[in-house]
């Protein structure tokens, strides 16, 4: 009878198998990290349309720095460089400091978070926060315009990328994101919700 077997985790010793484990997690993160970029890229636009200080668009900044897209980032194009008052996503209002890009900069240090887990282990994690006071506002129609929602429309575009590309590389994830039919992560149809 002939066969292809691999046991695991006896077989990650064997070379080709540790090669094509890095393989596809290197890829993966790529698929991931592109993902995150359309995410970035789409709410960057949007937020874009509205600058003031150029504070908001700025806080996208280290996101996109860190998934290696601050190039494709729209540019800043503030319609006063600063303003005050500078108040903080907790509502506390620093009357002597000033609003501007750098200060979106700083606070968007904290407004992303991305894991991959590893080789062996991956686990795929992004999330983002609002840290800029005045986009907060906006993004729900609380500010001087109507609701943004660029959150909504990021969140969209990070999950049609995944559609069309994980698949591709991934070809049994096709049936997971089809309407047709529900399949489990085992690959096996399921009735029901999976």
């Amino acid at each position: 009878m002939a066969g292809f077997n691999i046991k695991l985790p006896g077989s990650f010793k064997d070379p080709q198998v540790r090669t094509a484990i890095r393989l596809t997690y290197i890829r993966q993160k790529e698929i991931w990290n592109e993902a995150i970029g359309a995410f970035i890229l789409v709410v960057g636009n949007e937020v874009s349309k509205h600058q003031d200080t150029g504070m908001s668009l700025a806080s996208l900044f280290p996101t996109a720095r860190k998934i290696g897209m601050l190039d494709q980032m729209p540019s800043l194009n503030p319609k006063v460089t600063q303003r005050k008052p500078l108040t903080y996503i907790s509502r506390v209002r620093e009357p002597s400091s000033f609003k501007n890009a750098l200060v979106g900069v700083k606070l968007g240090e904290k407004a992303s978070r991305i894991s991959y887990g590893s080789e062996m282990r991956p686990l795929f994690l992004f999330s983002f926060e609002i840290r800029v006071y005045q986009y907060l506002l906006n993004e729900f129609g609380w500010g001087s315009i109507r609701a943004m929602d660029t959150i909504g429309k990021g969140r969209t575009a990070f999950f049609e990328h995944l559609h069309t590309t994980a698949p591709d590389f991934f070809p049994r994830l096709r049936d997971m994101f089809s309407s047709k039919g529900k399949t489990s992560f085992n690959g096996r149809r399921t009735r029901g919700k999976v």
